[in-house]
């Protein structure tokens, strides 16, 4: 901190030109070692002037400062000469009235540490310091000082002190957040993640409780996620619950999509329902704040609990700021990854069921046309001799059936193939295989189906025209599976260099909480081919009034057709 000495050298040894002088804040600053230590020099004030100009100095400084004394008859004890406001702010005492007092009548300070680094200095008159120097009042967070001690005349010792309880808190956040992507990285359990976390923010604030609880999207109900050391009764009694208008701290919180600060649980209205089962474990205030998603939804709360009646400070509320924050990326990275995962397990049951379909489509379609065939080649065979004299319509017959059945393998060959990639998306463009498959899917379901398009002769690159066709498919498969739709009507559009397509029906439509629901796999592989392309699905319903589909993705230059 860069604290003068006494013997008119600054802390790191370099002298001084002139030595200080006790200013009159000090507690017998006109006896002390019988001299006042100013001294008069060419255009300086008078001394009583230059004395008031220290006092001034010391009253009105940001850092903390305070004289002890070590007195005859009271051992190794000291005693606080005098403080000045900012020492007082930093160590949370009353202002004033503090003189006089023994250093073990401040538990901020009375520590093994600080008394034994104060008598040093009084004893070998060596500047020293204590980096760090945490204490906590009773229901508060706990506090951070940087500490220097340096010698003064008339054994006495001054104190430094600088609060640097933001900073430290900064950095050990820090800190817990850096550990919370690692150990989410690394796969470890959520509830074992926030756990660690918890714990981080109980040490920062020792007199909390602390409760992360997960918010189930389909039940609306809460599930604990994560909370340590509150009472394991109490976690059950929260544990599946609903979430309303009153329902605790977390549950309406959950509800309301706000912060919900109960200073006093025995008479908050939202406590009624859990009010007995807080109280019964000592449980007296709480303050909760809603987990929110990127796009907004609940994903769960943070809580901290209090063994006292109390309203948040300033610093608890940032501090509930940033935990929440942090919570919700973890939660949604999670919760994508758990996404990613089920995509890539649907998208490999959709691959088997499409190759046990071809399969079984070959083994019975073309497998049985190609055996009557080798039986119609093998009856030619076992006929020949007899061929030049056998009748022209029995053998125009029977080459008349190999015909047809060549033309179904032909056919049967073609719409495996269609099914697989229509030509026509290659060869005709996009607009021509949309309007094959309505056609087709309107043959297939019973399904009226009606397309539009501006587009007339118009080749999109491949990667383009495949995932708005691939899109298209999902979305008339699942009108085809869940809508109970008479109508289906599709309109393809390019303008401003974007593709457009949009798939209505009048089927029985979807809750809104359905629409929302990310974890639906058909829709979130819709999602993910329009995203690889710059571009988005959106999907509107409710319930009777059908279902809207709109896909939206960039153009580029198109590549040869």
């Amino acid at each position: 901190m860069g604290i003068g000495r006494s013997d008119g050298t600054q802390a790191g040894g370099a002298p001084r030109p002139d030595g200080p002088a006790p200013p009159d804040w000090q507690r017998g600053a006109s006896q002390g070692s019988g001299r006042s230590g100013a001294r008069q020099l060419p255009g300086s004030p008078e001394p009583l002037a230059e004395l008031q100009l220290y006092a001034e100095m010391a009253r009105y400084a940001q850092i903390g400062l305070c004289v002890w004394e070590s007195e005859p008859g009271l051992g190794t004890s000291l005693v606080l000469v005098a403080i000045n406001p900012a020492a007082e702010r930093a160590l949370e005492l009353p202002a004033g009235g503090n003189a006089g007092q023994r250093l073990e009548a401040f538990p901020e300070l009375a520590s093994a540490g600080l008394a034994e680094m104060l008598q040093r200095v009084l004893l070998d008159g060596q500047v020293r310091e204590l980096p760090q120097h945490r204490f906590a009042k009773p229901g508060g967070m706990r506090r951070t000082l940087s500490l220097e001690a340096f010698p003064l005349p008339g054994a006495r010792v001054g104190l430094a002190l600088e609060d640097i309880s933001k900073q430290t808190l900064s950095e050990e956040l820090q800190l817990a957040e850096r550990r919370v992507l690692e150990r989410l990285a690394a796969g470890k359990p959520l509830a074992d993640v926030f756990a660690e976390l918890i714990a981080s923010i109980e040490r920062q604030a020792p007199h909390t409780l602390g409760s992360i609880l997960l918010l189930h999207a389909e039940t609306s109900c809460v599930h604990v996620l994560a909370a340590p050391h509150l009472p394991e009764e109490f976690n059950r009694a929260v544990e599946g619950e609903p979430i309303g208008p009153a329902a605790g701290s977390c549950g309406t919180a959950a509800y309301i999509k706000k912060p919900v600060y109960a200073n006093d649980i025995a008479s908050d209205p939202r406590w009624v329902r859990y009010r007995d089962a807080a109280l019964a474990h000592g449980l007296r205030a709480c303050w909760s704040t809603p987990i929110l998603a990127s796009d907004h939804r609940v994903l769960g709360t943070f809580a901290l609990y209090y063994r006292d009646t109390r309203g948040p400070t300033h610093e608890e509320l940032e501090l509930i700021a940033r935990v929440t924050h942090v919570a919700g990326i973890a939660i949604e990275r999670r919760e994508l990854d758990e996404r990613l995962r089920a995509l890539a397990g649907h998208i490999e049951a959709v691959r088997e069921e499409e190759r046990t379909g071809i399969a079984r489509e070959i083994h019975d379609v073309l497998g049985q046309s190609l055996t009557v065939l080798k039986m119609d080649v093998a009856w030619l065979g076992r006929h020949r001799p007899e061929a030049a004299g056998a009748s022209e319509t029995r053998l125009a017959g029977r080459l008349s059936e190999m015909s047809r059945t060549i033309d179904d393998v032909i056919h049967q060959v073609r719409r495996i193939a269609a099914q697989l990639r229509p030509g026509v998306l290659d060869d005709l463009g996009l607009a021509a295989a949309i309007e094959w498959q309505a056609r087709d899917f309107a043959e297939r379901s019973g399904v009226a189906c009606g397309f539009e398009s501006n587009i007339v002769e118009a080749h999109f690159q491949r990667d383009v025209s495949t995932a708005v066709f691939r899109i298209l498919q999902e979305t008339l498969t699942n009108v085809a599976r869940h809508a109970n739709a008479r109508r289906v009507d599709i309109t393809l559009l390019e303008s401003d260099g974007h593709l457009r397509l949009e798939v209505r029906d009048d089927g029985s439509g979807l809750l809104p909480e359905a629409t929302a629901r990310p974890a639906s796999l058909g829709l979130l592989g819709m999602r993910e081919r329009a995203h690889r392309l710059g571009g988005k699905v959106s999907l509107t319903s409710s319930p009777g009034g059908g279902t809207r589909v709109v896909v939206d993705v960039p153009l580029r230059a198109a590549g040869p057709a």
